[in-house]
């Protein structure tokens, strides 16, 4: 998938290049705009099941998600008026669930009286959701700060005022102070939503899948030397724009796919933590190797040999902790929690790109570099801790506890179904 994405940056790079540079960017976006169209159209032709419904409101034999019971409406009883009920995947007292806080979660989103936590809690989230909105609507609006209806940092405080309040409720609470309950007018609508509460947060329940949203926070902290990579090239090494552009877009992703194609079967034949573990190890080595290189930077010959090695252990490096993310994400939210790892890894990123104004303020290029190598190797110490099979052992049920990573299957998959006849369908939340 990633390769071929790689694949797509050549070929989109090459032909909107050529339009941008004989007949403007405005014939580039013409070209650009109907092939999204069709991109975004893809899914609603694409099915995983038959059954499955091509809009939430259209009609369908059976619930894709857990087993259900269609009923007649004259059997449904006072309490739901629901044509059928899905079946809740946890247990009616907290104490008898291991994932309490799973449990917890979709109590407060279904019962008719929630707790008060609960309730700051959902309004917290709901309100920095909103807030988000109306933050990104004056970016793309207001040019000017200053006329913007929210700031970034208005919603910082948003968030720290809710958290701390949610906190002191808890320690009241631990304390033994009685807390009012909340009636919840949503109860009857948040059924379905309360169970993919449930199986995310029981997604991120596990220590590997806790952990791995710390990984995906710091790993590309390194990314803020990227532009002072491409001022090394241009400013330094006598580089122009054109030939830069030329060798990234095209030879450089080309060793970019093969060190994807390359990790892809290294990690199914020795494990993705493993060469995920070597490939970063490789990747902070390679990081730091452009300043080794600095005597060398007008040669073009062995500036062009760099750019390739380090795409090749780029992705060999990317691809395996991708996996590592597939691996440790529960099917049954499978949806959200991947997308989820992914939003972090660009989280990362951007925080990255905005810190290198600062960077090279306070520091010369060579010691970024160092730095940037160094901030590499984070992501091999998380590495250590992650365990990429837990999630298949403890919720999926697909590994014994004294079998190994390699099972016999492609990574993510089983050669054999493991699940048994009557269980419910696992699909995407």
């Amino acid at each position: 998938m990633f390769a071929a994405k790689r694949a797509g940056y050549i070929l989109g790079g090459a032909i909107l290049g050529i339009m941008a540079t004989k007949f403007g960017i405005k014939s580039a976006i013409l070209i650009q705009l109907p092939l999204l169209v069709i991109i975004m159209a893809l899914p609603l032709f694409l099915r995983e099941r038959p059954e499955d419904k091509l809009f939430p409101w259209s009609a369908t034999r059976s619930s894709s998600l857990w087993d259900t019971k269609e009923q007649e409406p004259e059997d449904v009883d006072d309490e739901s008026s629901n044509s059928f009920e899905l079946e809740v995947p946890w247990t009616e007292n907290e104490e008898d669930d291991p994932y309490r806080a799973a449990h917890w979660t979709a109590k407060n989103l279904v019962s008719k009286n929630i707790s008060l936590i609960a309730a700051v809690l959902w309004v917290s989230i709901s309100l920095i959701l909103l807030a988000m909105v109306v933050y990104i609507g004056g970016v793309l609006i207001e040019e000017d700060w200053r006329d913007r209806p929210i700031l970034f940092m208005d919603i910082v405080d948003i968030g720290l005022f809710s958290v701390s309040l949610v906190i002191l409720l808890y320690l009241s609470q631990k304390l033994g102070i009685g807390l009012p309950k909340v009636p919840n007018p949503f109860a009857r609508v948040l059924r379905g939503p309360a169970i993919t509460s449930y199986n995310i947060v029981k997604g991120f329940s596990l220590r590997s899948s806790f952990l791995l949203i710390f990984l995906c926070l710091l790993s590309e902290l390194y990314l803020f030397v990227d532009p002072i990579v491409l001022d090394i090239f241009i400013n330094e090494a006598g580089w122009e724009m054109d030939k830069y552009s030329a060798v990234m877009g095209g030879v450089v992703i080309a060793f970019l796919m093969a060190g994807q194609l390359i990790g892809g079967f290294l990690g199914d034949r020795f494990g993705v933590r493993e060469v995920a573990m070597i490939g970063f190890t490789l990747l902070a080595l390679a990081n730091a190797g452009l300043a080794l290189l600095e005597g060398y930077w007008e040669n073009t010959t062995i500036m062009v040999a760099y750019l390739c090695l380090r795409a090749i252990i780029n992705g060999l490096a990317w691809i395996s902790i991708i996996s590592v993310s597939m691996r440790l994400t529960y099917s049954k939210a499978g949806g959200t929690q991947f997308t989820a790892y992914m939003s972090m890894f660009n989280l990362s990123g951007v925080i990255a790109l905005s810190l290198t104004g600062k960077a090279i303020e306070i520091m010369d290029y060579i010691s970024a570099l160092y730095l940037g190598a160094a901030l590499t190797l984070m992501t091999v110490i998380f590495l250590v801790f992650i365990d990429p099979d837990e999630c298949d052992r403890v919720l999926e049920g697909r590994l014994g506890d004294g079998e190994d990573e390699n099972y016999g299957g492609d990574l993510g998959e089983t050669s054999e179904v493991w699940w048994e006849e009557g269980e419910p369908d696992v699909v995407s939340a």
